[in-house]
């Protein structure tokens, strides 16, 4: 059956946690994992398919200051090294980063592999899914689900900002974190308390992947560990909380999660727009578009040009078939008519 939640609209102004205007949307049934994926789980895709993750193929990846030793921050700061972000001096571009080394060469993820796997990027993402037989999941569905049966409230618990516990940031950012929540950077994926649906995690300690967008900007969902609950240090946590970022980007504080179903749940009119729909045809063809249009939920008839143009000249035939017929049988009515009167008018004298 189907269930009611709240979802972000598509197009609406976003706010500081860079939701949408809240609307409510019947969500059909949808399966999705209760954990981001691990390090663990990660690399048995990598040992299967041998997929080098972008973060691999460009060489580097970004980190934040606080968690890197003076080796990497000196060839990061280096004249020929990659440097860090003019607007944001704590994001550092290492070298050698990525779900391997999270925070470049000389780290390892030994004693994190139940922690989810970062610097993967949207395209690394979908790679496991279909590896996996899986998919992403929706906006809609990412937040219906992180809700866990609780709407109108900002958290997974509710609405107490101290009524559960979350991987985010304490203490003066970007320099000091306090760690009162037991971790200083990622959690393994089952930390704390699950939320109504049984999931973990879907406010704080990594970014999450969600489908939609298009290769310029893919959304992400749930916030991180460099996020704070009072919304004083970087985005606010909350299950509403979103951005977008570019298909090939990752950090070490971006991961993701899977969905499964026969029909992908959208807010209205998301992936429906023209410039999405030619994407789909020109990667797969007619074919391809009527199997995306049917995993949303919209049966249609899809045609190419050809046919459309064989459609229209049908419908024109049909059209004048139908409008002959029509005159046809009016004449008829009149001439019966005629008749029928001709039969009533009293005999009268020749002259």
């Amino acid at each position: 059956g189907e269930d009611e939640g709240e979802g972000s609209e598509e197009g609406a102004q976003p706010s500081r946690d860079g939701s949408r205007r809240a609307v409510r949307q019947r969500v059909k049934p949808f399966l999705i994992d209760v954990t981001a994926v691990s390090v663990a789980q990660f690399g048995r895709f990598v040992q299967a398919t041998r997929h080098g993750t972008e973060a691999e193929a460009f060489g580097w990846s970004f980190a934040m200051a606080h968690f890197l030793d003076a080796a990497t921050l000196a060839a990061a700061d280096a004249e020929d090294g990659p440097g860090r972000m003019l607007d944001a001096p704590h994001w550092v571009a290492v070298l050698g980063a990525d779900w391997r080394a999270p925070e470049g060469p000389g780290s390892t993820t030994e004693g994190r592999e139940g922690h989810p796997a970062v610097h993967i990027s949207w395209n690394d993402a979908a790679a496991y899914c279909k590896w996996a037989g899986l998919r992403l999941p929706t906006e809609l569905e990412w937040e219906f689900a992180a809700r866990g049966r609780i709407n109108d409230e900002p958290f997974p618990w509710g609405g107490d900002e101290d009524g559960g516990t979350v991987n985010g940031w304490q203490g003066a950012f970007p320099d000091e974190n306090t760690a009162e929540d037991g971790y200083a950077g990622t959690a393994p994926v089952d930390a704390y308390a699950p939320n109504g649906y049984g999931l973990f995690n879907t406010v704080g300690n990594v970014w999450e992947w969600a489908s939609g967008g298009d290769a310029k900007r893919r959304p992400l969902r749930g916030g991180s560990f460099i996020d704070s609950v009072d919304g004083r240090t970087n985005h606010p946590l909350r299950v509403s909380t979103r951005m977008d970022n570019s298909a090939d980007a990752g950090s070490f504080n971006i991961g993701f999660r899977c969905a499964s179903g026969d029909v992908e749940n959208l807010a209205p009119g998301e992936g429906l727009d023209q410039e999405s729909l030619a994407a789909v045809v020109e990667k797969e063809g007619v074919e391809g578009l009527k199997r995306y249009l049917t995993a949303r939920g919209k049966d249609a008839d899809v045609f190419t040009p050809g046919e459309a143009q064989k459609g229209v000249k049908r419908k024109r035939r049909e059209h004048k078939e139908r409008r002959a017929a029509e005159l046809a049988e009016a004449e008829e009515d009149r001439r019966k008519a005629a008749e029928f009167y001709a039969a009533q008018a009293p005999p009268h004298d020749e002259v």
